[in-house]
């Protein structure tokens, strides 16, 4: 008797582990706080993703002064994507350092004068997409009726707020 088998199917790559599998989004990551109160984040820079710079690039790219490169965001963003490619990697892997902040002396007034720091183009994207990922996570953890540092909340919406709650308690 002869035994027929199916062909075999095709090998797919193996896709466990970390490294191959994309970080989830930022409402993914929302959403996972949310519903799962007891889960712990420990580490935000798997988190840090080329998408997320990209996303941040497009809020961050105002006619600000050339940082310690010495380019303004227009020449900048001409090589954001290489430059993107080269840093992204190494943050996440914990191995980027920010570059030195250029000092530059503001003439008040009084004759005195204001120090000002400007940093380089990345490491002030760096700092808006921890912040950005770490909202999304900890958001869900404040109550609705808190208002301070919050995305669309803040002390005028506290202040108009107010008086409602104080006539009718809520």
């Amino acid at each position: 008797m002869t035994e027929v088998r199916s062909p075999p199917r095709p090998l797919r790559p193996d896709t466990v582990g970390a490294d191959h599998q994309p970080p989830p989004s930022l409402p993914g990551r929302a959403h996972k706080a949310q519903t799962d109160k007891p889960h712990r984040v420990r580490d935000l820079s798997g988190g840090l993703d080329a998408a997320l710079f990209l996303d941040g690039w497009g809020d961050l790219t105002t006619p600000a002064a050339s940082g310690v490169e010495g380019l303004t965001a227009q020449a900048y963003a001409v090589t954001f994507q290489a430059n993107l490619t080269a840093w992204a990697p190494r943050l996440q892997g914990r191995r980027y350092r920010a570059t030195r902040v250029r000092r530059w002396y503001l003439p008040q007034e009084n004759g005195a004068a204001r120090p000002v720091g400007i940093p380089a183009r990345e490491d002030t994207l760096v700092p808006w997409a921890g912040a950005k990922l770490w909202t999304a996570i900890s958001a869900q953890d404040l109550l609705d009726g808190r208002d301070g540092y919050r995305p669309g909340r803040g002390a005028w919406e506290a202040v108009r707020d107010l008086p409602f709650a104080l006539q009718y308690g809520t």
